[in-house]
This record gives C-alpha cells, structure tokens and sequence, in this order.
C-alpha cells in the first residue's frame, strides 16, 4: 500500500461516524492529522497532514514526544530544519538546526511556539522540526512555500526512536507574513500509528490530498 493510499484513507475515514441511526454520517475534519509508521524497528517516519478545510493555516513548526535514550538523533528529507530536543532545558534555548551547515535561530523553541512550557514531562525527549526564519526587525520565514497549508501533506520526518506519539504543532494563518515571538498559535494532538490506518482504509475509501513536493 502506497503512503498516499494511506493518506488518502485516513482522510476519509475521519470524516465519517457512526450517527445513531447506524447510518454513516459526513462531517467536516479541520484539525490536523499526523501519522506514524516504521522505517525500520528502530527509525520512525512522520507524515503531517494539513485538512483542505483547517483549523491551524500554514503549519511551520512541529515537536513530537518520543522514547529514546539521550542524545538521540532525528533529520528530515523536505528542507525543514531539525533538532533532538533531549529535556526541558532544550525548550528554554536557542533554537538549532542540527544538519549541514548548522545553525542558530533567534528564537527559543518556547518563543517559536507561542510562550507555551514544554508540552511534555521535563525529562521526555522530542524530535522537533520547524521551517527556517530569519529577524528583520520582526521574523520572515526564508521560503514559505516549505509551509503545510490547508489541503497538503508533508512526510520525511525521522527520528531514531520509539513512538509516544503527544505532538505539538506551531502554525501562522499565512507564511507570507512576519511574526514575532510568542504569537505563533499552537495545536496538540495524538498521531495515529501506521498499522491502525489499514482499518481506516476499508471504511474510509478513497480521497484526494495533495502530497507537498520539496
């Protein structure tokens, strides 16, 4: 089964309940949706997806609790920065791109993130993922077409670990535009694993969502 068959699937089938007649009933999904399979028993890969109707606008920040022993590693393979954030003390620093060539945000992850502590127990680690900015006076973000808007999935982000699966997303109701510190809105969820997607698919069907390309 295809990543975007999934995709598809799971779009569909958050889209229907059972009403209380026993009949299927249509509602409109506007939170969003991450999903989590295995690459390989040790190697998670993240898929966000953004619904066409949304609550949270341009997704440019996303922070993933996990179990993993510290320091651990985690990447992408779509142009967005990372870092392993190993405890609550990474949340009050600096924001760091940890891939080549490596950088410095302005910002601490708490300011990125709408001043909001850190979301999870001070000791849990977290793979955290945001797209690139830059201060001019207030913050731009360096492409914002790396932004997930409404109706866009985006995948290819890793982490050497084991799920738990509370995230935190950061988003901006559009990328165009500047931002200061603190302002970002946040959205807190539970992903979905992988394997539970294949029960969705019988009852979801099929349905359309571009896949971003990075």
């Amino acid at each position: 089964m295809s990543k975007s068959q999934t995709i598809a699937g799971v779009l569909i089938a958050l889209t229907l309940f059972a009403a209380p007649s026993a009949s299927l009933a249509i509602v409109v999904v506007t939170d969003p949706v991450v999903i989590e399979e295995f690459n390989n028993p040790n190697q998670i890969e993240y898929t966000v997806i953004n619904p066409e109707i949304s609550n949270v606008y341009d997704i440019v920040g996303f922070v993933i609790e996990l179990d993993a022993f510290t320091p651990f590693y985690c990447d992408t393979a779509n142009q967005w920065n990372f870092q392993a954030i190993n405890d609550a003390t990474d949340w009050d620093a600096s924001m760091e791109h940890e891939g080549y060539p490596p950088a410095t945000s302005p910002l601490t992850w708490k300011q990125f993130f709408g001043g909001i502590d850190y979301p999870f127990d001070v000791d849990q680690p977290a793979a955290a993922y945001f797209v690139a900015y830059s201060e001019t006076g207030s913050y731009t973000f360096d492409d914002p077409s790396l932004a997930i808007s409404p109706g866009e999935s985006l995948d290819q982000f890793i982490a050497n670990a084991q799920p738990m699966s509370t995230f935190v997303l950061a988003h901006i109701g559009d990328a165009n535009n500047s931002f200061n510190a603190d302002e970002l809105p946040t959205f807190e969820g539970e992903a979905i694993p992988e394997p539970a997607t294949l029960g969705l698919l019988v009852i979801g069907g099929l349905a359309l969502i571009r896949r971003k390309r990075v």
